[in-house]
């Protein structure tokens, strides 16, 4: 809990570090493709969500309620649509800002540890990617295993309650391990990255539930989000890797 309650104060850090070091440059790049790849998930949403709910219509075989049924499948496709849109715009903006956010983090572990910044590389930036995407594909399986896990539990009785819930905190756990990677990947390989973030799980879900929210902002969080999600998972990788707490 107390890694949870202190990746919430470290966006605070970060608000005052982006003035602070004069980063707002790092946002431009990483704002416009995000407003970009987010406003062309919504109209993918609009679309595919009457198709999909018009697909689990067909399923109800009476005609008392069909009507009822028709417009409750509607909801749950754009339910269901919205749910993987979100999934799947993390991990595409992810990918494509790699080269964008991992200076950014970069720039802030390099303030706190007093260090000059070594600049990068096209070879380092090429590495970082092919990382970035081994990584991504490896989490989005598994983070799309568990939440059809959860969905096909959520029709149970009484676990239906708490499914939404484990949801949240399962897309939670994943958003911050990728914005804690862009620091991780300086130091460790993958197998050992997944090792910090289990031994510091408070820590992902408390980033990544902020994170999940600003994007819930119309407009404003498509531009901010990212950037200041992978800031205060710096500041919080940071002050977890130098108090020893791997």
């Amino acid at each position: 809990m107390r890694g949870f309650f202190d990746a919430i104060a470290h966006y605070n850090t970060a608000v005052q570090l982006i003035s602070k070091l004069r980063l707002g440059v790092y946002f431009l790049i990483p704002s416009l493709v995000s407003l970009v790849v987010g406003v062309g998930l919504v109209f993918g949403i609009i679309s595919l969500g009457d198709n999909l709910g018009g697909w689990i219509s067909e399923f109800y075989p009476f005609e008392k309620g069909a009507i009822w049924f028709a417009k409750a499948s509607q909801w749950i496709g754009y339910i269901l649509i919205s749910l993987l849109a979100v999934i799947l715009f993390r991990y595409i903006i992810m990918m494509f800002l790699s080269p964008f956010l991992s200076p950014l983090s970069a720039r802030v572990e390099h303030h706190y540890r007093q260090t000059e910044d070594p600049g990068w590389s096209v070879r380092q930036i090429s590495s970082e990617i092919v990382r970035a995407i081994r990584l991504n594909l490896r989490n989005l399986i598994r983070e799309l295993f568990y939440t059809l896990l959860l969905i096909i539990l959520g029709f149970i009785p009484v676990i239906g309650w708490i499914a939404g819930a484990l949801i949240l905190m399962v897309q939670a756990y994943y958003s911050g391990f990728q914005n804690m990677d862009f620091t991780l990947e300086r130091h460790y390989n993958m197998k050992d990255s997944v090792r910090f973030v289990r031994a510091n799980r408070g820590l992902a879900i408390g980033n990544g539930i902020v994170f999940l929210f600003m994007l819930m902002i119309p407009i404003l969080g498509l531009l901010i989000a990212p950037p200041l999600a992978v800031v205060a998972a710096t500041v919080g990788v940071v002050e977890n890797m130098d108090d020893g707490m791997v």
